[in-house]
């Protein structure tokens, strides 16, 4: 996507340019900078995605101590036969069509334990989350709104 390039050569970021993701929505990418990353956690975040200021550190917060950290999002899906939108609400659970991955922060030696790119189409996000919970990791969840999310 020229647009994300663009934004990532404007603030001086590093970038891979992956040629086919096999359409599995950025899993394949996604993959790819999991190898590449250092440090405690990893999220994962979409250029698609709307994050409050406070996104980050709550997600830290969430995280700290734990081998994943969750928040919760807003999801908003178009409503059929009309113009207009309505908002899932955040569960209590992670839960298919009202998670992503940007709900979480994963401690990196688990993340990188799982790829993301295993199957192709929509969902690569939850499927790599049943992944992970079979680690039967520490799980911690707040009830922190830390952005939004538009499914199409």
């Amino acid at each position: 996507d020229v647009g994300s390039i663009n934004v990532c050569k404007y603030y001086g970021s590093d970038f891979i340019i992956v040629g086919n993701s096999a359409g599995n929505c950025g899993a394949l990418a996604k993959d790819i900078g999991l190898e590449s990353a250092t440090g405690s956690y990893v999220t994962n975040w979409d250029d698609d995605d709307i994050y409050y200021r406070h996104a980050a550190q709550s997600l830290f917060d969430a995280a700290n101590g734990y081998d994943i950290g969750l928040c919760d999002v807003n999801h908003f899906m178009p409503l059929s036969g009309e113009n207009g939108w309505r908002q899932l609400l955040p569960a209590d659970v992670p839960e298919f069509g009202k998670w992503s991955q940007m709900c979480a922060a994963v401690k990196l030696d688990l993340a990188k334990s799982v790829k993301m790119n295993t199957s192709g189409g929509r969902g690569t996000d939850w499927r790599w989350y049943l992944q992970l919970i079979k680690y039967n990791p520490r799980i911690n969840k707040i009830d922190t709104v830390i952005g939004d999310i538009v499914v199409d």
